[in-house]
């Protein structure tokens, strides 16, 4: 996780930099979303037949791997836009495989009364790293950029030598192994199809992961053509983020635990939009670091709970197929970058994005109010 939010960092803040241009940006953005678009139905068919735990070593080893060539890229100064982007497409393809292995690994290993709050402790240590890694990434950068992505490599390297510690006999296969991994899939969906609640919550994951969160690959714009501050700032950008995040996750289970669903659901996507639009119009950098707290408050509230709610009404074996689709809208962020940019090439960042973040605003409130949530 670590590894993951500094490369989040370096990765657009030296697209950015070598380019200066928001489309480039978003063309790199869209080497890495590509690649789990394709895949992603593929590898939630595959980590419900096959040993999660191997899954997950071999897609963090390789994670390992490519980040140290891109760190040796940078050390020797002959690192270039299209290196980054066929990176960015290899690391996209190993997390199509890794992302939705993990999320379907959570709800094997508790039961469904621990459920909330094994997800609010996953959370909080996605969102502890949120707060930590952006900062260490932008000092890194501000000093010497190539050492940005050596932490990256270890952080990665680290995280694959402590996954061979894990016990092997959780881990099992649980779709029919009988099955062809065609037919899986295709189960897969018509599961999905028959179970309308589970395609409205699935839905309105999508509209703030796909419309909402492409700001996030934005802030280097703002950092320097907006706010006009250095790159250790930019890392105190994403860090107010994942400082909201984390406050957020803290206080999850609790605050979901009686609450009614549909209307905190409704309420949680609102305020992220309208923080969104509000951040994008500010031009005071102190502000703006607030707003960006109260963006990560509002938008783990909300993707926590969405998250929660669908891993409750799945079933056992269909857990890796519905997180893939779930999944899918991760990687459709990083490639609804590129138009993204381009608007902002040929407008204004403060613009575009107010316009996003009030799009997602009304639409995440309209949709989660109309969802009929039980449980």
């Amino acid at each position: 996780m670590a590894a993951n939010q500094m490369d989040a960092v370096a990765r657009v803040w030296l697209a950015y930099h070598l380019s200066g241009s928001g489309t480039t940006l978003g063309l790199v953005s869209l080497a890495r979303g590509l690649p789990q678009v394709a895949l992603l139905l593929v590898a939630g068919a595959v980590a419900d037949r096959v040993d999660k735990r191997k899954i997950l070593v071999v897609s963090q080893s390789s994670l390992a791997a490519l980040a140290l060539i891109n760190a040796l890229l940078v050390y020797l100064q002959v690192v270039e836009v299209w290196h980054l982007a066929v990176i960015g497409l290899l690391q996209g393809a190993v997390f199509a495989f890794n992302g939705p292995t993990r999320h379907a690994l959570v709800p094997v290993l508790v039961s469904t009364e621990q459920l909330p709050s094994a997800v609010a402790l996953t959370n909080t240590a996605l969102h502890v790293n949120g707060v930590l890694a952006p900062v260490l990434a932008g000092i890194l950068i501000a000093r010497r950029a190539d050492l940005a992505f050596f932490a990256i490599t270890v952080a990665y390297t680290g995280a694959a030598l402590t996954l061979f510690g894990l016990p092997r006999r959780a881990y099992a296969a649980t779709a029919r192994a009988a099955e062809t991994l065609t037919a899986q899939m295709v189960d897969g969906y018509r599961y999905l199809t028959g179970h309308p609640q589970l395609r409205m919550l699935i839905a309105t994951a999508f509209v703030p992961i796909v419309i909402g969160m492409p700001f996030l690959n934005l802030l280097p714009i703002f950092q320097q053509d907006v706010l006009r501050v250095g790159p250790s700032s930019l890392g105190v950008m994403y860090t107010a983020v994942g400082l909201g995040s984390l406050a957020s996750s803290l206080v999850f289970t609790r605050a979901t635990r009686n609450a009614p669903k549909g209307p905190l659901l409704a309420a949680t996507g609102a305020a992220f939009g309208l923080g969104v639009a509000l951040f994008a119009l500010s031009e005071i950098y102190a502000l703006s670091v607030a707003l960006l707290v109260a963006v990560g408050i509002a938008s783990q509230a909300y993707l926590a709970l969405n998250s929660l709610i669908i891993m409750l009404h799945a079933s056992h074996e269909y857990y890796g197929r519905v997180m893939s689709i779930y999944m899918v809208a991760w990687a459709l962020m990083p490639v609804a970058v590129f138009p993204v940019g381009a608007l902002v090439d040929a407008t204004s960042p403060g613009l575009v994005v107010a316009v996003m973040g009030v799009i997602v605003a009304v639409l995440t409130g309209t949709m989660a109010r109309r969802a009929k949530l039980d449980r």
